[in-house]
């Protein structure tokens, strides 16, 4: 239970620290497919459209319930 209880205190540092590793500040490259992935905000479908209409990729992979918003934004 202590253990727990320390976890829960210290989520905000722990959490953070672990995503610190990410680094979206390199600007975004040619690859196989870019995936969007369900439970984001909704500006991620509208990005991912943006990549996909600047060359960026020739496939997009979209999971849950952002297909229908994705689809139409990709053209």
């Amino acid at each position: 239970f202590i253990l727990l209880a320390l976890l829960f205190l210290l989520r905000h540092p722990l959490l953070g620290g672990m995503g610190a590793w990410l680094d979206a500040s390199d600007p975004p490259h040619k690859v196989d497919a870019i995936c969007v992935l369900a439970g984001g905000p909704k500006e991620r479908a509208a990005y991912a459209a943006t990549l996909y209409k600047q060359g960026y990729s020739r496939q997009m992979v979209c999971t849950g319930e952002l297909v229908p918003e994705v689809l139409p934004l990709a053209g």
